[in-house]
């Protein structure tokens, strides 16, 4: 046997390090990529959400944007208790199923939901000074939220539904503007959001085990079946042409309901009869 030593042959380190060097990259690559989607991409989603930490925060030392309707009045507006925490009121019960309401106790509805980062000014119109707003010492901004609805058309909807379940909608035909948005049994939602925990824990829960379902908003959420609206059209050309007046009367309409009504041979039967 020689005097030499056999050593043991070592790997070189390259492809190591390239392969350690290229998991690295990946991994770094993958946390960028998460945090830009989540901090660029959903970021407005996000501080938009309604459970975000930062709109409970807002929601009580901030002034929540006021709710005015097409003509500037005002639906809602802030106030503030006697510990210095802002609470919500409404101006009338006709527009609370469509304002819903904002509350400490109970969180969001409706519009105040919806735009519930809008009104709190934890999303601001201007992209640029939502970016900068971190850098400031405020960093929240109320928006007023206007609506298209008219109050006065508003309660007169629901001055005509009366004590009855259900719901009017009316549109602007040129513009494709809603002005009223009505549902009935209306309630007051400044019941719910009042500084008075007791009493509003007690109003809400009258509200929920009411068997009248005043906190579903039926123009949105309920199912009825549409009104003929072309019978409006008919009824207009009808009009215009003088072939009727506000006072023409069919003697034949009453009987017509139960078996039909004849044209030229043909009966015709309303599928609701």
């Amino acid at each position: 046997m020689s005097g030499q030593l056999l050593g043991r042959t070592r790997r070189p380190l390259g492809p190591s390090i390239a392969r350690v060097g290229l998991a690295l990259s990946l991994a770094f690559g993958a946390l960028a990529a998460g945090a830009g989607y989540w901090q660029v991409a959903r970021s407005v989603e996000l501080s938009s959400d309604p459970g975000n930490p930062a709109l409970i925060a807002a929601a009580r030392k901030s002034p929540r944007g006021q709710i005015v309707d097409r003509d500037g009045m005002v639906l809602a507006s802030s106030r503030r208790d006697q510990n210095g925490e802002t609470y919500r009121v409404y101006a009338d019960r006709a527009m609370s199923p469509v304002i819903g309401y904002a509350s400490r106790q109970f969180g969001t509805a409706g519009l105040e939901r919806a735009y519930d980062a809008q009104l709190t000014g934890a999303v601001r119109p201007d992209p640029v000074s939502d970016l900068l707003k971190k850098f400031e010492s405020d960093p929240f901004d109320p928006q007023k939220l206007t609506l298209s609805i008219s109050l006065p058309l508003q309660k007169a909807a629901v001055r005509a539904l009366g004590s009855d379940r259900g719901a009017v909608v009316m549109l602007d035909p040129r513009t494709g503007e809603i002005l009223t948005l009505a549902s009935t049994p209306t309630y007051d939602a400044s019941d719910i959001t009042q500084p008075d925990t007791s009493a509003a824990s007690d109003a809400f829960n009258a509200l929920r085990q009411s068997q009248a379902r005043p906190l579903l908003p039926r123009a949105t959420q309920g199912l009825y079946v549409p009104g003929s609206v072309f019978k409006i059209v008919t009824a207009l050309a009808a009009l215009d042409s003088g072939a009727v007046s506000p006072s023409t009367t069919f003697p034949q309409q009453p009987k017509a309901e139960t078996s039909g009504l004849l044209v030229s041979g043909f009966r015709v039967r309303d599928g609701h009869h």
